[in-house]
Order: C-alpha cells, then structure tokens, then sequence
C-alpha cells in the first residue's frame, strides 16, 4: 500500500518553531513548498541537504535564490509588504535580505507557527 506522506512526516522539516527561526535549507524547504512544490530534503553523504522536487531529478536541487524569488515578489506584488516586513522586524538585522523574502513567502502562507 502506497500512502501519502503528510508534510510534517518529511524527514523532520518542521521544527515546530516560529517562521522567524527557520534557516538554511528547512527555510528553502518551507519556501519550495508554500510555491506548491512537490519537494522534500534529500540527505546526501557528499553533498550535505538538498531540497529536491519529487519530480526533478535529484541531481537538478531547487534553488531557492533571487531568480526564484524575485518572480514570486513581482506575481504576488509582495514589494511593498516585503519592505514593511524587512523594517517592521528586527529580522533585517541578523538576516539577508533574501532570507526576509523566503520568510514572508512562508509566513503568507502558513502564518507564523503552522505549517
């Protein structure tokens, strides 16, 4: 029997913190995921963490940088809320600003805490 997995069973990508404590590849994950990506995270002894699209080839990981992000900014015409997010946050101060963009694609989403 072939069950689908729910997001919270994909290999602990959700640590139950808030949006704001998210991080490297469990932020690229989240931001995958919150575009309707079929990703999960492939563990790999010689290339660390990848987030991969189930139907990508493992060798072609999601990258979540400015040119897939800058797109959903423009769609969602997210500038404004972006640049409210970045100086309505201390978030700016310890984090990229790209990092702030993947936080805000998650929290629209999933809101701050649940996923």
């Amino acid at each position: 029997m072939n069950k689908e997995k729910s997001d919270m069973d994909n290999i602990k990508n959700w640590p139950g913190d808030k949006v704001n404590d998210l991080t490297g590849i469990d932020l690229d994950y989240w931001v995958a995921k919150a575009e309707g990506i079929d990703a999960y995270i492939l563990l790999s002894p010689s290339q660390g963490k990848e987030v991969v699209s189930r139907y990508q080839s493992i060798t072609d990981p999601v990258n979540v940088d400015w040119d897939f992000i800058a797109p959903i900014i423009e769609r969602d015409k997210l500038g404004k809320a972006f640049a409210e997010y970045v100086l309505s946050t201390d978030s700016f101060l310890e984090r990229t600003l790209l990092e702030c963009a993947k936080m805000l694609i998650v929290k629209r989403k999933y809101g701050e805490t649940d996923v």
